[in-house]
Protein backbone atom coordinates (compact mmCIF):
# COMPACT_ATOMS: atom_id res chain seq x y z
CA UNK A 1 0.00 0.00 0.00
CA UNK A 2 1.85 3.14 -0.93
CA UNK A 3 0.76 6.11 0.83
CA UNK A 4 4.12 8.56 0.05
CA UNK A 5 3.49 12.23 -1.01
CA UNK A 6 3.84 10.60 -4.68
CA UNK A 7 3.53 8.81 -6.59
CA UNK A 8 0.47 6.46 -6.21
CA UNK A 9 -0.65 3.46 -6.73
CA UNK A 10 -2.04 3.26 -10.20
CA UNK A 11 -5.90 2.12 -11.10
CA UNK A 12 -5.77 -0.79 -13.31
CA UNK A 13 -7.24 1.29 -16.03
CA UNK A 14 -4.13 3.42 -15.79
CA UNK A 15 -2.06 0.99 -15.91
CA UNK A 16 -4.05 -1.00 -19.44
CA UNK A 17 -3.82 2.53 -21.39
CA UNK A 18 -0.25 2.77 -20.75
CA UNK A 19 0.20 -0.12 -22.75
CA UNK A 20 -0.50 0.76 -25.79
CA UNK A 21 1.41 0.46 -28.63
CA UNK A 22 4.06 3.71 -29.11
CA UNK A 23 3.19 5.99 -32.21
CA UNK A 24 4.74 8.78 -34.39
CA UNK A 25 4.84 12.11 -32.22
CA UNK A 26 4.27 13.76 -35.39
CA UNK A 27 1.30 11.55 -36.68
CA UNK A 28 -2.29 12.65 -36.26
CA UNK A 29 -3.30 9.96 -33.72
CA UNK A 30 -0.67 11.78 -31.45
CA UNK A 31 -2.20 15.47 -31.75
CA UNK A 32 -5.43 14.05 -31.18
CA UNK A 33 -3.74 12.56 -27.59
CA UNK A 34 -2.00 15.78 -26.75
CA UNK A 35 -5.35 17.94 -27.21
CA UNK A 36 -7.43 15.69 -25.13
CA UNK A 37 -4.79 15.68 -22.18
CA UNK A 38 -4.33 19.90 -22.58
CA UNK A 39 -7.99 20.44 -22.75
CA UNK A 40 -9.10 17.99 -19.80
CA UNK A 41 -5.60 19.81 -17.51
CA UNK A 42 -7.04 22.85 -18.85
CA UNK A 43 -10.86 21.55 -16.98
CA UNK A 44 -8.57 20.32 -13.96
CA UNK A 45 -6.88 23.62 -13.09
CA UNK A 46 -10.21 25.88 -13.06
CA UNK A 47 -8.47 27.03 -16.60
CA UNK A 48 -12.05 27.04 -18.52
CA UNK A 49 -9.90 26.79 -21.74
CA UNK A 50 -8.43 30.28 -21.52
CA UNK A 51 -5.01 29.32 -20.42
CA UNK A 52 -2.22 27.86 -22.18
CA UNK A 53 -0.93 24.75 -21.36
CA UNK A 54 2.39 23.62 -21.81
CA UNK A 55 2.90 19.69 -21.24
CA UNK A 56 6.32 18.25 -20.33
CA UNK A 57 8.56 15.56 -20.43
CA UNK A 58 10.20 15.56 -16.87
CA UNK A 59 9.17 15.59 -12.96
CA UNK A 60 7.23 18.91 -10.85
CA UNK A 61 10.92 20.30 -10.70
CA UNK A 62 10.71 20.82 -14.47
CA UNK A 63 7.99 22.29 -14.56
CA UNK A 64 8.84 25.02 -11.88
CA UNK A 65 11.97 25.73 -13.06
CA UNK A 66 10.68 26.33 -16.95
CA UNK A 67 7.99 28.32 -15.07
CA UNK A 68 10.14 30.08 -13.58
CA UNK A 69 13.00 30.65 -16.22
CA UNK A 70 10.33 31.74 -19.10
CA UNK A 71 8.70 34.37 -17.01
CA UNK A 72 11.38 36.11 -15.22
CA UNK A 73 13.80 38.12 -16.72
CA UNK A 74 17.38 38.04 -14.62
CA UNK A 75 17.18 41.65 -12.35
CA UNK A 76 13.26 41.22 -11.67
CA UNK A 77 11.74 41.84 -8.27
CA UNK A 78 10.04 38.75 -6.97
CA UNK A 79 8.49 38.28 -3.63
CA UNK A 80 9.52 34.73 -2.85
CA UNK A 81 7.43 32.97 -0.05
CA UNK A 82 9.39 30.01 1.70
CA UNK A 83 8.16 27.80 4.53
CA UNK A 84 9.23 24.40 3.83
CA UNK A 85 11.74 22.65 1.44
CA UNK A 86 10.38 22.91 -2.05
CA UNK A 87 9.51 26.93 -0.93
CA UNK A 88 13.04 27.23 -0.48
CA UNK A 89 13.70 25.11 -4.12
CA UNK A 90 11.70 27.89 -5.70
CA UNK A 91 13.54 30.36 -4.25
CA UNK A 92 17.09 28.83 -5.09
CA UNK A 93 15.41 28.91 -8.92
CA UNK A 94 14.76 32.20 -8.81
CA UNK A 95 18.11 33.19 -7.49
CA UNK A 96 19.91 31.22 -10.13
CA UNK A 97 17.83 32.68 -12.56
CA UNK A 98 19.39 35.77 -11.56
CA UNK A 99 16.16 37.31 -9.85
CA UNK A 100 15.83 40.26 -7.22
CA UNK A 101 14.15 37.65 -4.55
CA UNK A 102 13.09 39.38 -1.02
CA UNK A 103 12.54 36.33 1.01
CA UNK A 104 9.45 35.82 3.85
CA UNK A 105 9.51 32.51 5.71
CA UNK A 106 7.56 30.89 7.99
CA UNK A 107 8.48 27.99 9.96
CA UNK A 108 7.57 24.56 9.81
CA UNK A 109 3.83 23.87 9.86
CA UNK A 110 2.93 27.27 9.29
CA UNK A 111 2.70 30.43 6.44
CA UNK A 112 3.61 33.57 5.94
CA UNK A 113 1.34 35.91 7.85
CA UNK A 114 -1.13 38.52 4.97
CA UNK A 115 0.19 41.50 7.04
CA UNK A 116 4.16 40.77 6.09
CA UNK A 117 3.37 40.16 2.50
CA UNK A 118 1.35 43.39 2.16
CA UNK A 119 3.71 45.30 4.19
CA UNK A 120 6.78 43.92 1.78
CA UNK A 121 4.67 43.91 -1.24
CA UNK A 122 4.50 47.55 -0.95
CA UNK A 123 7.85 48.61 0.35
CA UNK A 124 9.69 46.46 -2.88
CA UNK A 125 6.69 46.25 -5.48
CA UNK A 126 7.85 42.89 -7.47
CA UNK A 127 6.76 41.91 -10.09
CA UNK A 128 5.89 38.49 -9.07
CA UNK A 129 5.00 36.85 -5.83
CA UNK A 130 5.68 33.07 -6.14
CA UNK A 131 4.60 30.51 -3.40
CA UNK A 132 4.00 26.48 -3.30
CA UNK A 133 0.59 25.99 -2.99
CA UNK A 134 0.85 22.79 -0.39
CA UNK A 135 4.06 22.41 1.11
CA UNK A 136 4.94 18.59 0.82
CA UNK A 137 7.63 18.50 3.35
CA UNK A 138 5.23 20.22 5.99
CA UNK A 139 2.13 19.13 5.13
CA UNK A 140 1.30 22.96 5.00
CA UNK A 141 -0.91 24.57 2.32
CA UNK A 142 -1.70 28.66 1.16
CA UNK A 143 -5.21 28.77 2.08
CA UNK A 144 -6.03 32.01 0.87
CA UNK A 145 -4.49 32.16 -2.65
CA UNK A 146 -7.56 33.97 -3.76
CA UNK A 147 -7.01 37.03 -1.35
CA UNK A 148 -3.25 36.48 -2.35
CA UNK A 149 -3.29 36.82 -5.79
CA UNK A 150 -5.60 40.49 -5.32
CA UNK A 151 -2.97 41.74 -2.90
CA UNK A 152 -0.10 40.76 -5.82
CA UNK A 153 -2.62 43.05 -8.11
CA UNK A 154 -2.58 46.11 -6.01
CA UNK A 155 0.81 46.03 -6.32
CA UNK A 156 1.65 45.13 -9.85
CA UNK A 157 2.71 42.14 -9.58
CA UNK A 158 1.20 38.74 -10.50
CA UNK A 159 1.05 35.75 -8.66
CA UNK A 160 3.04 32.32 -9.59
CA UNK A 161 2.44 29.17 -8.24
CA UNK A 162 4.27 25.21 -7.51
CA UNK A 163 1.03 23.23 -7.24
CA UNK A 164 2.94 19.84 -7.70
CA UNK A 165 1.27 18.84 -4.58
CA UNK A 166 -2.16 20.33 -4.97
CA UNK A 167 -3.31 20.29 -8.27
CA UNK A 168 -6.39 17.97 -8.10
CA UNK A 169 -6.69 17.14 -4.57
CA UNK A 170 -6.84 20.85 -3.36
CA UNK A 171 -9.55 24.06 -4.09
CA UNK A 172 -7.93 25.49 -6.98
CA UNK A 173 -9.22 28.04 -9.64
CA UNK A 174 -6.59 29.53 -11.79
CA UNK A 175 -9.19 31.89 -13.57
CA UNK A 176 -11.21 32.81 -11.02
CA UNK A 177 -8.02 33.75 -8.48
CA UNK A 178 -6.16 35.24 -11.64
CA UNK A 179 -3.23 32.81 -10.98
CA UNK A 180 -0.55 33.97 -13.53
CA UNK A 181 0.71 30.44 -14.12
CA UNK A 182 0.95 27.14 -12.77
CA UNK A 183 3.10 24.45 -12.46
CA UNK A 184 2.31 21.19 -11.54
CA UNK A 185 2.65 17.33 -12.55
CA UNK A 186 1.21 13.91 -13.20
CA UNK A 187 2.26 11.97 -10.27
CA UNK A 188 0.11 13.13 -7.33
CA UNK A 189 -3.33 14.63 -7.33
CA UNK A 190 -3.87 13.53 -10.97
CA UNK A 191 -3.10 10.00 -10.11
CA UNK A 192 -1.20 9.24 -13.42
CA UNK A 193 2.58 7.56 -13.50
CA UNK A 194 5.94 9.68 -13.01
CA UNK A 195 7.61 11.74 -15.38
CA UNK A 196 5.43 14.15 -17.07
CA UNK A 197 4.63 18.01 -15.77
CA UNK A 198 3.01 21.17 -16.79
CA UNK A 199 2.62 24.55 -16.65
CA UNK A 200 -0.37 26.63 -17.21
CA UNK A 201 -0.14 30.38 -18.10
CA UNK A 202 -2.80 33.30 -18.65
CA UNK A 203 -2.83 34.88 -21.50
CA UNK A 204 -0.46 37.75 -19.53
CA UNK A 205 2.06 34.85 -19.48
CA UNK A 206 1.56 33.74 -22.86
CA UNK A 207 3.29 36.96 -23.58
CA UNK A 208 5.28 37.40 -21.65
CA UNK A 209 6.98 33.71 -21.57
CA UNK A 210 8.09 34.95 -25.80
CA UNK A 211 9.36 38.14 -24.70
CA UNK A 212 12.27 36.82 -21.80
CA UNK A 213 15.65 35.82 -22.82
CA UNK A 214 18.63 33.68 -21.91
CA UNK A 215 16.69 30.28 -21.26
CA UNK A 216 18.44 26.87 -21.97
CA UNK A 217 15.93 25.53 -24.98
CA UNK A 218 14.43 22.76 -22.56
CA UNK A 219 12.82 25.09 -20.17
CA UNK A 220 11.43 27.58 -22.86
CA UNK A 221 7.80 27.55 -22.69
CA UNK A 222 7.41 29.76 -25.68
CA UNK A 223 9.06 27.23 -27.94
CA UNK A 224 6.71 24.47 -26.24
CA UNK A 225 3.79 26.46 -27.16
CA UNK A 226 4.82 27.24 -30.61
CA UNK A 227 4.80 23.81 -31.19
CA UNK A 228 1.04 23.42 -29.37
CA UNK A 229 -0.33 25.33 -32.13
CA UNK A 230 0.53 22.61 -34.48
CA UNK A 231 -0.50 20.52 -32.04
CA UNK A 232 2.99 18.96 -31.34
CA UNK A 233 5.63 19.51 -28.80
CA UNK A 234 8.65 20.58 -30.07
CA UNK A 235 11.13 17.30 -28.14
CA UNK A 236 10.13 13.85 -28.02
CA UNK A 237 7.52 13.04 -25.20
CA UNK A 238 7.02 10.27 -23.35
CA UNK A 239 4.27 9.06 -24.96
CA UNK A 240 3.03 5.37 -23.16
CA UNK A 241 2.64 7.77 -19.90
CA UNK A 242 0.86 9.69 -21.84
CA UNK A 243 -1.55 7.39 -22.78
CA UNK A 244 -1.87 6.81 -19.03
CA UNK A 245 -2.75 10.44 -18.01
CA UNK A 246 -4.96 10.71 -20.68
CA UNK A 247 -6.88 7.71 -18.90
CA UNK A 248 -5.87 9.28 -15.08
CA UNK A 249 -7.91 12.99 -16.15
CA UNK A 250 -11.13 10.67 -17.88
CA UNK A 251 -11.31 9.00 -14.51
CA UNK A 252 -11.04 12.41 -12.47
CA UNK A 253 -13.81 13.41 -15.16
CA UNK A 254 -15.72 10.86 -13.92
CA UNK A 255 -15.39 11.20 -10.12
CA UNK A 256 -15.48 15.30 -10.68
CA UNK A 257 -12.91 17.53 -9.32
CA UNK A 258 -14.93 19.12 -6.87
CA UNK A 259 -16.31 15.33 -5.60
CA UNK A 260 -11.90 14.69 -5.53
CA UNK A 261 -11.65 17.94 -3.48
CA UNK A 262 -14.13 16.67 -0.58
CA UNK A 263 -12.79 12.70 -0.85
CA UNK A 264 -9.14 14.38 0.26
CA UNK A 265 -10.09 16.38 2.65
CA UNK A 266 -12.45 13.86 3.97
CA UNK A 267 -10.17 11.12 4.09
CA UNK A 268 -7.13 13.53 6.03
CA UNK A 269 -9.70 14.33 8.74
CA UNK A 270 -10.32 10.89 9.39
CA UNK A 271 -6.47 10.61 9.35
CA UNK A 272 -5.55 13.43 11.74
CA UNK A 273 -8.49 12.72 13.98
CA UNK A 274 -7.49 8.54 14.11
CA UNK A 275 -4.01 9.23 14.86
CA UNK A 276 -4.49 11.88 17.49
CA UNK A 277 -6.00 9.14 19.26
CA UNK A 278 -3.40 7.12 19.84
CA UNK A 279 -0.54 9.70 20.07
CA UNK A 280 0.43 11.65 17.03
CA UNK A 281 -0.28 15.42 16.47
CA UNK A 282 -0.08 17.60 13.27
CA UNK A 283 3.29 19.22 12.71
CA UNK A 284 0.49 22.25 10.82
CA UNK A 285 -1.57 24.85 12.45
CA UNK A 286 -5.13 23.63 11.60
CA UNK A 287 -6.11 26.79 9.65
CA UNK A 288 -3.22 26.20 7.46
CA UNK A 289 -2.96 22.33 7.31
CA UNK A 290 -3.33 20.58 3.95
CA UNK A 291 -5.89 17.56 3.11
CA UNK A 292 -2.98 16.04 0.51
CA UNK A 293 -0.15 15.90 2.41
CA UNK A 294 -0.56 15.05 6.23
CA UNK A 295 2.33 15.51 8.41
CA UNK A 296 2.25 13.87 11.94
CA UNK A 297 4.68 14.13 14.80
CA UNK A 298 5.16 10.95 16.53
CA UNK A 299 4.61 9.95 20.47
CA UNK A 300 7.50 10.95 22.62
CA UNK A 301 10.32 8.08 22.68
CA UNK A 302 9.11 7.32 18.65
CA UNK A 303 11.35 8.43 15.79
CA UNK A 304 9.75 8.74 12.22
CA UNK A 305 12.65 6.78 10.94
CA UNK A 306 11.63 3.47 13.03
CA UNK A 307 7.97 4.21 12.43
CA UNK A 308 8.31 4.16 8.28
CA UNK A 309 10.69 1.28 8.85
CA UNK A 310 8.26 -0.84 10.54
CA UNK A 311 5.17 -0.09 8.71
CA UNK A 312 7.78 -1.24 5.32
CA UNK A 313 8.09 -4.93 6.93
CA UNK A 314 4.02 -4.45 6.63
CA UNK A 315 4.32 -3.29 2.52
CA UNK A 316 2.99 0.27 3.84
CA UNK A 317 5.13 2.81 2.69
CA UNK A 318 4.95 6.33 3.85
CA UNK A 319 7.51 8.76 4.26
CA UNK A 320 9.55 10.45 7.26
CA UNK A 321 10.38 14.33 7.01
CA UNK A 322 12.48 15.99 4.79
CA UNK A 323 15.95 18.60 5.36
CA UNK A 324 15.87 19.20 9.52
CA UNK A 325 12.47 17.47 10.02
CA UNK A 326 14.07 13.81 8.24
CA UNK A 327 13.31 12.05 11.98
CA UNK A 328 10.58 14.29 13.24
CA UNK A 329 7.91 13.93 11.33
CA UNK A 330 5.87 11.25 8.93
CA UNK A 331 4.21 12.47 6.00
CA UNK A 332 1.15 10.45 4.43
CA UNK A 333 0.19 11.14 0.98
CA UNK A 334 -3.90 11.63 0.38
CA UNK A 335 -3.16 10.72 -2.99
CA UNK A 336 -4.35 8.39 -5.67
CA UNK A 337 -7.39 6.18 -5.14
CA UNK A 338 -7.14 5.85 -1.40
CA UNK A 339 -9.94 4.95 0.66
CA UNK A 340 -11.51 5.20 4.13
CA UNK A 341 -10.25 0.90 4.29
CA UNK A 342 -6.43 2.49 3.80
CA UNK A 343 -6.79 5.18 6.16
CA UNK A 344 -8.02 2.32 8.83
CA UNK A 345 -5.62 0.06 8.48
CA UNK A 346 -2.87 2.24 8.10
CA UNK A 347 -3.81 3.61 11.85
CA UNK A 348 -4.10 0.17 12.78
CA UNK A 349 -0.84 -0.70 12.28
CA UNK A 350 0.23 2.66 13.37
CA UNK A 351 -1.24 2.01 16.62
CA UNK A 352 0.67 -1.60 17.38
CA UNK A 353 4.17 0.07 16.44
CA UNK A 354 3.70 2.50 19.00
CA UNK A 355 1.84 -0.25 21.86
CA UNK A 356 -1.63 2.29 21.79
CA UNK A 357 -4.66 0.49 21.67
CA UNK A 358 -5.38 -1.20 18.23
CA UNK A 359 -8.20 0.04 16.10
CA UNK A 360 -10.60 -2.28 15.68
Amino acid sequence: MILVPGPVELHPRVLKAMSEQVISHRSEKFSELLMKIVNDLSWAIGAENEAKIALLTGSGTLAVESMVYSLVNPGDSVLALEFGEFGKRLRESLESRGANVFTIKAPPGRTPEAGEIETIAKKIKPKYIATVHVETSTGTMINNLKDMSKLAEEFGAKLILDAVSSLGLEELYMNKWSINAIASCSQKGLGAPPGLSLVALSEEAVKRVCETTGKPSYLDLCKNLRFLEKRETPFTPAVNLMYGLAEALKLLREEGIEERWKRTKRLSELLYNMTEDIGFSPLAEETNRAHAVVALVPPNGFSATEIVKALRKKEIYIASGMGDLKDRILRIGIMGYVNESHIEKLVKEMAEIVGRKKIE
